[in-house]
């Protein structure tokens, strides 16, 4: 039962990453951390701040299955 809890809390992990790049990338918000008042690389650093997270989130889904085996 504890790893079927586990599973849904990292879908909502990743759901919740999933809203978090909508709204940074695909939102108005995006016009705004665009705009020309912010350094160039700010995008690469968003998008980089992302793939952590996802890394993140991985790595601690497939470290709790690797110990339920």
């Amino acid at each position: 039962m504890s790893s079927r809890q586990d599973s849904e809390s990292y879908r909502e992990l990743s759901l919740v990453l999933g809203l978090l790049f909508a709204l940074l990338f695909l939102s108005p918000l995006a016009d705004w951390w665009m705009s020309r008042l912010w350094v160039w690389y700010l995008p690469y650093l968003l998008w980089g701040g992302v793939l952590v997270l996802g890394a993140l989130i991985h790595w601690r889904c497939g470290s709790s299955e690797r110990d339920d085996r």
